[in-house]
């Protein structure tokens, strides 16, 4: 069952182990914000889960809510849907940040053009990393 919430910045519809964000048109999007999403998930994912940005409006994302999004337990794919007529040179930008963060051992990142392929990834890399996180404790299990 998908669960759709509407927080006046943006709409997010939770599935069972991602969500799909849609930022509204001009908003700054930043810890604040970020803030309200740890809030609404807090309890709801117990393992891995992805989220997809579907980035449908302009928007600005600050910078340093990158750093809050990493600390989200379980956080682990990230896919990032842009409209393939608009110039990269923003999201590159945006992207160049990663590197002064400490990321999650088993995050994923990719971008996409198409929603679609963006669920089906999300989707087939959680599977993956349920299933080596799976195996990893069986072979704890058996030492």
């Amino acid at each position: 069952m998908v669960k759709r919430y509407e927080l006046g910045f943006a709409t997010y519809e939770i599935h069972s182990n991602y969500i799909i964000g849609e930022v509204a048109e001009g908003v700054n999007y930043g810890i604040e914000e970020i803030s309200q999403i740890q809030e609404l998930i807090k309890n709801t994912f117990p393992g891995y889960f992805g989220y997809i940005s579907n980035r449908l409006h302009d928007y600005s994302v600050d910078p340093k809510m990158w750093s809050f999004s990493f600390q989200i337990p379980g956080l682990s794919v990230y896919a990032i849907v842009v409209d393939d007529r608009k110039p990269p040179e923003l999201l590159e930008l945006e992207l160049s940040f990663f590197e002064y963060f400490e990321l999650p051992e088993d995050f994923q990142l990719k971008v996409f053009t198409e929603l679609d392929k963006a669920i089906t990834w999300t989707k087939t890399t959680l599977a993956s990393l349920e299933s080596a996180s799976e195996e990893s404790e069986n072979k704890q299990d058996h030492t």
